[in-house]
């Protein structure tokens, strides 16, 4: 699905949210095809620095017609996992944050 979250059914489930799909021929090898994708909508820089995570129970899929028929010739799909090997360094959202008093 591609819907910036206007659709009902993507709303309950965001971090599955495909919401642009680019293609361009690369500007440095243009034999060659440059394929970008957004998910997770909503997301802007001044939000961070703990955005939202891949979903780990999600398959992230990008098809590729090549022919114009609507039917996927080429298909990618991406797992992520999430791993925390460090719980002494876990992001800024689950620990308290103080502040230096000021002088």
């Amino acid at each position: 699905m591609s819907s910036h979250r206007e659709a009902p059914e993507i709303s309950k489930d965001p971090v599955a949210d495909n919401t642009d799909t680019y293609a361009f021929v690369s500007p440095d090898r243009p034999d060659t095809v440059t394929i970008l994708a957004n998910f997770i909508p909503l997301q802007t820089p001044y939000g961070g620095p703990n955005f939202f995570e891949f979903g780990d129970d999600v398959v992230y899929e990008i098809n590729i017609s090549n022919r114009g028929k609507a039917r996927a010739d080429i298909v990618y799909q991406f797992r992520f996992h999430t791993e925390v090997r460090n719980g002494e360094t876990f992001p800024t959202r689950c620990s308290r944050r103080t502040w230096p008093a000021r002088r």
